[in-house]
């Protein structure tokens, strides 16, 4: 680093007192400072140069200053004192700046379910928002998320300096399945990065996704320690852990006189969108804005999907003056009437949902346009769209100026006699007076140590097995092994019996000269004195290359196919090695399933963790044997492995006849568990399917497809053993590291960059009674980059798959699908599809309120729609393999259903060649 010095030696200097600066630390200006707690005479300056960021550059009454320095990450950072915070921070998010502000200094909270556009919303503020420094903090993050962030950031340029966004930019990258004091310490450590340029005299925002994730953490490290549980499982402190993070924003006088500040926003995701579980209920608490995100919003596609009437700033007074002393004297008018006006649009929307909106007194069918054009015209922004990805204030006081001007000369219209009608066909570009017009109600749019984390184990010297005979209890699938010395965690056991065949196990936990084994084979017929355990000094490996595929195992690994015992002449550890964020490729490219309700609308991507979420009694392994009998990857080399657990014997039956004709071919792999097989082996089976799908796809280059099922069968043997461990449940009684547990599976998917293969999952889970917030789907979802969603709802129609579309989500299929992977109208199509199918939503539950005589033309063609996309778009045969151009076709010919006025998300150019005004009203 090139050293500037800028203070004269013998000058007496204090904490924050600036030394001189560094030259090459990118377009922030690196100031050099007194640490905390030093301060004196400056007896040495070093003279400009270049040094070691840990060399020492000062010497202060003794005390040697280095570029850099040490602070530990839970203490705040001290300073003088705090100042009141008077600017806003500007997102370039209208909803957010012109109706939910921020201080810089100030904190808030993003709470949405799974789906309704977080991450996608924090980005955006990261990208845009007019801080000096972004701390972005992935706290147990998605690692395939993480590696689109690292590389998004590298590539857009600083509208500050021209630049790249990513030189003023902190990423602290923290993944699910890395340890979990790792994801406990994340926040924090982004925090302090924050304070440490705060103190310079910057302004710093931190980002945090998620703060469930991290709470996740605490959980899990409380259950270890064997403290009590308190609400759901969290720990009784979780409240004053939340408020230890949020209360270090705020604007401060830092030491050297220099001010600055720190803003925090932080997501929430509560498990099915429920505000009142504890984590969002505890940190409504601590912050000033609320920005929560809504579910039937997001259904539609209006992005932000912030909700209107759940969100709040309790800043909005102090904002308002702000602009008013810097040139917007109406920013408070302007905010206070879009918030009436909206009250007021949801107001009226229930009556018009009772009565039709052509009822409607002529003003109040004004104020219902009002609502609609503030939502279409202001609220709603596109992220990917290069002029509306960023909208300054002044654009945004102008474009809500023209809202109010239309409204204005419509009410002057109709108190003048002309019919609403009229109006509103003026300034809609939908069917007038129809009940389509309808404002969103209620700021909704209508609907329409786990044990210890898993790692590859421990670097031990090689040395002959030692068997041990000093069986302490055995306890389920578990022995308890006394005396041992030099033992690891995931080391392998080879098991000794005086009486029967030898036996595997695997050791869970070392405690001192104790270590607790899980038997592969279960316990069943052994007895302490008749019991020998040797350890063999390395983890449980097993040989991976391209001879797996073809063959059926069990969940050992061992062949059930009549064939061979499996030889390579390279092995890897069962347990996996998490990747580098720094070193994945953002997923891309898709995997084709040959499922138009899967390819059309929640396209699955190479690298992607895309879960299945059913309910007993769907379809859900027809499915996923549909998906493996017929994924490929446009011609590329492409293997499937399928990993069932629990499954009964009828179905694995099923799944091997299914499955024949793609294990001819030489480019499958099964490992299958059955229901009444070990315990412990299930806990196996999925590590045994991923260790040979990372050789085929890292080492020897292949495309490969993991399909898991059932996944909530495997969960249930992990709590199984931490019964038999005898440690405190959390959730359901579950085991506190689940999510741990999870995760150190589904991070195992992803690209390598420089590396031609992908690892894709398809995990398929069941949700006992369809219960989204069981922890099993919960925490799925925090780790998973989607959900294709099986609904009772769909089944009862007749059609299969009984997807259903609006609860399914592909978070990466923007990666995947469109111009120059799929086809150029793909994301288009599929948008409109989504938002078409939440319109029609409404119009059925309106439907169920005043019948279908009541409804107007445009409401009965929507539910036409719906007909016609399940009969013709969605329901296709098991063993029917749609070509994705004859899915897109498909998804045209139900969208003629509609008029073209009603196809608002389709671009001009695109509906004129497919939809010509000839042939389509």
């Amino acid at each position: 680093m090139d050293l500037h010095p800028g203070t004269a030696v013998g000058t007496r200097v204090g904490p924050g007192d600036q030394l001189g600066t560094v030259s090459d630390a990118g377009p922030v200006e690196h100031r050099v400072l007194v640490p905390p707690g030093v301060q004196g005479r400056l007896d040495a300056l070093r003279p400009a140069g270049r040094y070691q960021d840990d060399e020492p550059v000062a010497t202060i009454d003794g005390t040697q200053v280095a570029l850099t320095s040490w602070w530990p990450v839970r203490k705040p950072r001290p300073y003088p004192h705090r100042l009141p915070s008077t600017a806003p921070l500007v997102t370039g998010q209208r909803v957010l700046d012109a109706v939910f502000p921020i201080l810089k200094g100030g904190a808030a909270s993003v709470p949405g379910g799974f789906g309704t556009g977080k991450t996608v919303l924090l980005q955006q503020i990261a990208k845009w928002c007019d801080a000096d420094v972004i701390v972005y903090v992935g706290c147990g993050e998605r690692g395939n998320e993480l590696a689109d962030v690292l590389a998004e950031l590298a590539q857009l340029t600083d509208p500050r300096t021209g630049g790249r966004l990513a030189d003023r930019t902190v990423t602290v990258a923290n993944t699910s399945n890395m340890p979990i004091m790792a994801r406990e310490a994340s926040i924090y450590t982004g925090v302090t990065v924050a304070e440490y340029y705060r103190d310079m005299g910057y302004d710093t925002v931190v980002i945090a996704d998620s703060t469930s994730r991290w709470a996740e953490a605490l959980r899990e490290f409380a259950s270890r320690i064997g403290a009590l549980p308190a609400e759901e499982g969290y720990p009784a402190g979780l409240a004053s852990a939340l408020a230890a993070f949020y209360e270090r924003a705020g604007r401060v006088a830092g030491p050297g006189g220099r001010e600055g500040s720190v803003t925090i926003v932080g997501a929430v995701s509560p498990p099915g969108g429920d505000l009142t579980e504890p984590v969002t209920a505890h940190t409504q608490r601590f912050v000033r804005t609320l920005w929560t995100l809504d579910r039937d919003l997001a259904n539609a596609r209006h992005y932000p999907a912030v909700s209107w009437s759940g969100s709040y700033s309790r800043d909005s007074g102090t904002v308002g003056s702000w602009y008013a002393g810097n040139g917007d004297p109406g920013w408070a008018a302007r905010a206070s009437r879009m918030v009436t006006m909206l009250a007021e649009a949801d107001r009226l929307a229930a009556l018009a949902d009772l009565v039709g909106a052509a009822a409607l007194p002529g003003p109040e069918r004004v104020a219902l346009l009002g609502g609609r054009l503030l939502r279409e015209a202001f609220l709603q922004q596109n992220a990917l769209s290069p002029n509306d990805a960023f909208c300054a204030p002044t654009k945004s006081a102008a474009l809500a100026d023209l809202v109010f001007d239309v409204v204005d000369r419509s009410g002057e219209l109709v108190a003048a006699g002309r019919p609403p009608g009229d109006v509103e066909n003026l300034t809609s570009p939908r069917d007038p007076g129809t009940r389509g017009d309808r404002p969103c109600r209620r700021g909704r749019c209508p609907a329409t140590p786990r044990r210890r984390t898993r790692r590859a184990g421990r670097a031990m010297t090689p040395m002959p097995p030692v068997e041990y005979s000093t069986i302490d209890a055995i306890r389920g699938p578990l022995l308890v092994v006394r005396g041992v010395t030099g033992v690891g965690w995931d080391e392998f056991v080879r098991i000794r019996l005086d009486a029967g065949p030898p036996r595997h196990g695997v050791v869970l936990d070392v405690d001192h000269d104790i270590a607790i084994v899980e038997v592969l084979e279960g316990t069943d017929g052994m007895d302490r004195l008749g019991t020998h355990v040797a350890f063999n000094g390395s983890p449980f490996r097993i040989p991976v290359g391209d001879g797996w595929l073809g063959r059926v195992c069990n969940g050992r690994g061992e062949p059930i196919d009549d064939g061979p015992p499996v030889l390579a002449p390279h092995d890897a550890p069962v347990a996996g090695n998490p990747l580098n964020p720094t070193l994945r490729e953002p997923p891309a490219e898709p995997v084709l399933t040959g499922v138009s309700a899967i390819d059309g609308l929640t396209t699955l991507v190479r690298g992607q963790k895309l879960p299945i979420f059913s309910v007993a009694g769907l379809p859900h392994l027809e499915l996923a044997t549909q998906i493996a009998a017929q994924s490929s990857a446009g011609g590329e080399p492409f293997s499937v492995v399928v990993a069932g657990m629990g499954l009964p014997h009828a179905d694995a039956a099923t799944m091997r006849a299914a499955l024949e004709d793609r294990a001819r071919t030489g480019d499958l792999l099964m490992v299958l568990n059955t229901a009444d097989d070990p315990v412990v082996e299930r806990i196996l089976t999925p590590r045994i399917a991923l260790t040979v799908a990372e050789h085929l796809a890292f080492t020897l280059g292949r495309h490969v497809l993991v399909v898991a099922v059932d996944m909530t069968s495997y969960c249930e043997a992990v709590r199984e053993v931490s019964s038999a461990r005898g440690e405190i449940p959390a959730r359901r009684a579950y085991p506190g590291y689940l999510y741990s547990d999870l995760a150190s599976l589904y991070e195992r998917c992803g690209r390598i960059r420089g590396r031609p293969g992908s690892l894709t999952i398809v995990p398929v889970l069941t949700m006992p009674a369809g219960d989204i917030t069981h922890p099993v789907p919960d925490l799925t979802g925090y780790i998973t980059e989607g959900q294709v969603v099986l609904s009772a709802q769909a089944q009862a129609t007749g059609g299969y798959p009984p997807v259903d579309p609006l609860s399914s989500l592909s978070r990466l299929m923007r990666h995947g699908a469109g111009p120059g992977r799929t086809r150029d109208d793909h994301l288009a199509v599929a948008g409109q599809m989504l938002a078409s199918l939440a319109r029609a939503r409404t119009v059925q539950e309106l439907t169920e309120l005043i019948g279908t005589d009541a409804l107007n033309d445009t409401d009965r063609t929507y539910l036409a729609f719906t007909t016609t996309f399940t009969r013709d778009f969605a329901t296709q045969r098991p063993d029917e393999q749609r070509a994705l151009p004859d899915t897109l076709d498909r998804a045209w010919q139900v969208l003629a259903a509609l008029p073209r006025r009603e196809l608002t998300m389709l671009p001009t150019e695109l509906l004129d060649t497919r939809l010509p005004r000839s042939d389509h009203a």
